[in-house]
C-alpha cells in the first residue's frame, strides 16, 4: 500500500475505496511486489476486506496526473486528469469488453476534447450525469461541463450561467433532492442543472481543436451562438416549476428574450394570465398591494386588481377578499395578510399582535375561520394573534397554488390538510347532497325517468345509494315529466300507519289527518291530492320495510289501497328497502308481488366507483402518488359508492393527520386509512347479516367461490346437524343483497376484499364458534 500523498479517492457503496497517487517514488511503497511495477500514476482499490489491488492503468494514464475520482455502479469509475476525462466500466457490463480493468478516454463523440478537469460530481439522476469542473485555460475562465455518459449530449456552465468567477473550481458536490453546488474560492453557488437531450452534432475533427488558438474570434462567435442555442433548449427542457420562486421574474424576463416563453408556458398548460400572478408573488421586493392583489385575483376574488389594500404599522398590510370558494368561506370576509418579516421583527410583539388584531377585527374577520398570512419565510408564533388560525403561504404554497391547474381547488386542499376547515366531499352519513357526488346509476336512472308508469321496488342494504337515487329522481322529474307532480317521504323507523301518514302529510304540507281510518290515511290523502289535480302523483316512500311489515301483519290493507290508485293511474311508487320488500315482491300470495318492477342495487359501474374516488379529490386539490390507487379503491370496496366515500374520507384524515401540509395521497396513507375503514365494514356487515349468514361467511373466507351446496355443507358441519334448503337461501340471498356476495353461473365469490380481508385478519374460528353458540342458545 502507498504511504504517499493522496490526490484523488472515490467512495464506493460497498465500503471501498478507489486512491489515486500521482509520481509516487520507489520508496515510499511498503508492499514491495508493488514497488516493483512502478508508474508515474497509480490507482488501488483498498477494500474492507483483503489486500489492497493496484488498477491497471498501463500508458492510457501516463503523462497525466489524476485530479478526482468518482465511481459510478452503472458506468464504473471516472478518473478526471490533466489530460482529461477516462472511464474503467465495472466488470459484467456487456460493453465493459474482455478488458474490463483498463482506463478508456472518454471523447462524448467527439464533443468532449482533452481538457483538465480539477473536479468531478455524479447527479442523482437516472443517467448518473457527470459534472466536471475544468481549470482556467489562458484566458478562458473556469467553468463546468456536464455529460450523459455513452452520448454525445454535453452542456456547458460558464460565468454567465451563474459559475462564480475565480481562478479555479475548488470543488463540486450534489445535494439530495438534486441542485449542483459549486465552491469558487469563498464563493458557493447552487441551482437546478440539466443536461439537454438532444441529437450530438457529427465529431469535430482534431485539425479544428487544434487550430482552435488561431480562430480564437471565431470560436468566440460560434461559442455564445452554441450557448445562446443551449440556454434556449434549457429553458423549454427545464420546467419552470423547478426554480426556487425568488428565481422565476428572471427566469420568465430570459425566456421572453430567448423567445421560448410562449412555447415553455404551454407545455405547462396554465393560462397566460397566471404569468402576473407568478411575477408580483414571485417577487423579493416589498409590493405588498401587488402581491395581495395577486393573490386575491388568483384565489378568484371578483375585482381583486382594484381592491383596497390597508398598509398598517409594523409592516402588515391587509386586503380583506370576498373568495368564492370553497363554500364555508363564501359568505364571510377572509383577512389576506402581508408581513414584511424584517419591520415585524423590529416591533415590540405585542405591540404587532395588537394592531394585527385589530386590523382582523376591522375587516370583518370571524374568530372561527382562519386568515391567510403571506410570508415567504418562517413567522414565529408569539408574532400573530392567540387566538385565530392561520394559512401559511410560503414558498411551497404559493408555488402549488401558482402552477395548480385550479387554484381554488388546491387553496381548499391546503385549508382541509392543515386542519383549519373540514372541506371533505365525501359523505359519511346520509344521502348525497351534493350533485357532484353523484356518481353511476346513470343507466338506471335513465330506466326510471322514461318508464311509461314509474312504478319500481328498488333493493339494498342501508348506505348503498337508495336515498340518494330517489332524492336524484325528485330532483329530475319535473323537468324531465312535467305531468306529474313527485313526493319524497323518508319512513325510516316508522312502522305503524299513523305516523306514515302524518309524514306524508308533512312532505305534502298540508294538515295530517284527524278522522280517518289510520290503515288507509296515507292512500286517502294520495287520492285527495292527485285524483283531480291534473297530475299524476309519483310517491318516493324510503325505507319502507317497517311500514309494509305492519301493513303485513294486519292482512295489507294500506298496499291494496296504493295497488287500486296505482291501477286508476293516480299516482304511482317507487318503494325503497332491504329484506323484507324483497321477500314479499317474490311472494305470489303477497299484495307486492307484481306491484312494480324490482330493481336490485348493487355496486357502481367500475369507471363510476373510480370516478368517485378521483375527481372529488381533485376539486379539492388533492393528489394521488400513484393514478393506479382510485381504481385500487374501487376494487377494495367493491364499487359501493358508500364504502368508497368512507375510504375516501379516512384517507383524507389520514392525509391531514400525518402534518405535512402535503396534497398527495399515497400508497401508504391508503394503507392505513383501510385499517380504520375496515374495522367499520366489519361492524356494517354484523349487523346487517344474520346468524346463519356470518357463520357461512366465516366458515368459507378461505374459499374464492363456492356453491349453494358448498355453503350447505358448511353450515352443517359447523352446527352438526342438517341445515334445511330454506335457511342456506335465506343466509345466501341475506349476503347478495348486502353486496357481500356475487352470484355468477350458479357460483358465489365475495365481492368487497376489505371486508374480507379485515374479517379474515380477525379469529374467523373464535368468530364461528361464537355463531354457533349463540344459533344454539336461541333454539
Amino acid at each position: 500500500m502507498p504511504t504517499g500523498p493522496i490526490d484523488a479517492l472515490a467512495a464506493v457503496e460497498d465500503g471501498s475505496v478507489f486512491v489515486a497517487y500521482n509520481a509516487i517514488p520507489r520508496d515510499h511503497f511498503v508492499d514491495s511486489e508493488l514497488a516493483q511495477r512502478r508508474s508515474r500514476t497509480r490507482i488501488v482499490h483498498v477494500s474492507a476486506q483483503g489486500a489492497p489491488r493496484e488498477l491497471t492503468t498501463g500508458d492510457t494514464l501516463a503523462g497525466s496526473d489524476v485530479r478526482a475520482l468518482a465511481f459510478s455502479p452503472q458506468h464504473g469509475l471516472w478518473a478526471g486528469t490533466s489530460a482529461g476525462l477516462f472511464v474503467m466500466k465495472p466488470p459484467g457490463r456487456e460493453d465493459a469488453g474482455a478488458e474490463a480493468e483498463r482506463f478508456e478516454p472518454v471523447t462524448g463523440q467527439g464533443r468532449l476534447p482533452p481538457m483538465p478537469i480539477r473536479r468531478l460530481a455524479i447527479a442523482p439522476d437516472e443517467s448518473h450525469t457527470l459534472w466536471m469542473g475544468v481549470d482556467r485555460q489562458g484566458d478562458t475562465p473556469p467553468f463546468i461541463v456536464g455529460y450523459r455518459p455513452g452520448t454525445g449530449w454535453v452542456y456547458t456552465l460558464t460565468p454567465d450561467l451563474g459559475v462564480p468567477r475565480g481562478g479555479a473550481i475548488d470543488d463540486l458536490a450534489f445535494t439530495p433532492d438534486g441542485d449542483l453546488v459549486v465552491a469558487v474560492g469563498g464563493t458557493l453557488a447552487r441551482g437546478r442543472v440539466f443536461v439537454p437531450i438532444a441529437p450530438p452534432p457529427p465529431p469535430a475533427p482534431r485539425s479544428i481543436w487544434l487550430a482552435a488558438s488561431a480562430l480564437g474570434a471565431l470560436v468566440a462567435t460560434a461559442a455564445a451562438i452554441v450557448a445562446l442555442a443551449h440556454r434556449r433548449n434549457l429553458y423549454l427542457r427545464t420546467p419552470l416549476t423547478d426554480r426556487a420562486l425568488s428565481g422565476m421574474p428572471s427566469a420568465l424576463a430570459s425566456m421572453r428574450r430567448l423567445r421560448v416563453l410562449d412555447e415553455s408556458w404551454s407545455r405547462l398548460g396554465l393560462p397566460e394570465t397566471r404569468i402576473p400572478h407568478i411575477e408580483a408573488l414571485a417577487s423579493t421586493a416589498p409590493h405588498a398591494p401587488a402581491q395581495l392583489r395577486a393573490l386575491a385575483e388568483l384565489l378568484g376574488m371578483e375585482n381583486a386588481a382594484t381592491a383596497p389594500v390597508q398598509e398598517l404599522p409594523h409592516g402588515l398590510s391587509l386586503l380583506a377578499a370576498r373568495l368564492p370558494y370553497p363554500a364555508p368561506l363564501r359568505d364571510h370576509t377572509v383577512a389576506l395578510v402581508s408581513l414584511d418579516l424584517d419591520l415585524a421583527r423590529r416591533a415590540e410583539p405585542a405591540h404587532l399582535r395588537a394592531a394585527f388584531e385589530a386590523a382582523l377585527q376591522g375587516a370583518g374577520q370571524r374568530f372561527e375561520l382562519p386568515f391567510v398570512l403571506l410570508a415567504r419565510d418562517d413567522v414565529a408564533r408569539d408574532l400573530l394573534p392567540a387566538d385565530l388560525d392561520s394559512l401559511h403561504l410560503g414558498e411551497r404554497e404559493l408555488k402549488a397554488l401558482l402552477f395548480a391547474r385550479n387554484p381554488q381547488h388546491t387553496f381548499a386542499g391546503l385549508l382541509h390538510a392543515r386542519h383549519l376547515v373540514a372541506l371533505s366531499p365525501y359523505a359519511t352519513a346520509g344521502e348525497v347532497k351534493d350533485e357532484q357526488m353523484f356518481f353511476g346509476r346513470v343507466a338506471l336512472l335513465k330506466e326510471l325517468l322514461l318508464a311509461s308508469s314509474i312504478q319500481h321496488i328498488v333493493i339494498g342494504p342501508r348506505r348503498v345509494g337508495k336515498t340518494s337515487l330517489l332524492k336524484r329522481l325528485l330532483r329530475e322529474l319535473p323537468a324531465r315529466r312535467p305531468d306529474v307532480e313527485a313526493v319524497f317521504v323518508d319512513l325510516l323507523g316508522v312502522a305503524d300507519h299513523a305516523r306514515a301518514a302524518r309524514a306524508l302529510a308533512r312532505a305534502l304540507r298540508i294538515d295530517a289527518p284527524r278522522d280517518q281510518d289510520p290503515e288507509t290515511a296515507l292512500a286517502d290523502l294520495l287520492r285527495a291530492r292527485f285524483q283531480d289535480s291534473g297530475k299524476r302523483g309519483v310517491v318516493l316512500l324510503d325505507e319502507a320495510d317497517g311500514l309494509i311489515q305492519a301493513d303485513a301483519a294486519r292482512g295489507f290493507p294500506l298496499l291494496a289501497a296504493m295497488r287500486t290508485l296505482q291501477a286508476e293511474e293516480v299516482c304511482s311508487f317507487v318503494l325503497a328497502g332491504y329484506l323484507f320488500l324483497y321477500r314479499e315482491s317474490l311472494n305470489q300470495r303477497s299484495p307486492l308481488y307484481n306491484f312494480a318492477t324490482v330493481r336490485l342495487l348493487g355496486p357502481l359501474e367500475r369507471e363510476a366507483a373510480r370516478d368517485l374516488a378521483l375527481k372529488p379529490m381533485q376539486r379539492l386539490g388533492v393528489a394521488y402518488a400513484d393514478p393506479e390507487l382510485p381504481a385500487q379503491i374501487a376494487e377494495k370496496t367493491g364499487g359501493y359508492p358508500s364504502f368508497v366515500q368512507v375510504l375516501c374520507d379516512a384517507a383524507l384524515d389520514v392525509l391531514r393527520d400525518a402534518g405535512s401540509g402535503d396534497l398527495v395521497l399515497s400508497a401508504e396513507h391508503l394503507a392505513l386509512a383501510e385499517q380504520k375503514v375496515g374495522i367499520s365494514l366489519r361492524d356494517i356487515f354484523r349487523s346487517n347479516a344474520g346468524d346463519a349468514a356470518q357463520l357461512l361467511v366465516h366458515r368459507l373466507l378461505d374459499r374464492d367461490d363456492f356453491s349453494a351446496a358448498d355453503a350447505e355443507q358448511a353450515l352443517t358441519s359447523a352446527l352438526g346437524r342438517a341445515v334445511p334448503a330454506a335457511t342456506v337461501d335465506q343466509a345466501l340471498q341475506e349476503l347478495r343483497l348486502f353486496g357481500f356476495l356475487v352470484e355468477q353461473d350458479d357460483r358465489f365469490s365475495f365481492a368487497i376484499p376489505l371486508l374480507r380481508d379485515t374479517l379474515r385478519a380477525g379469529d374467523p374460528a373464535r368468530e364461528a364458534e361464537q355463531l354457533v353458540e349463540a344459533m344454539a342458545h336461541g333454539g
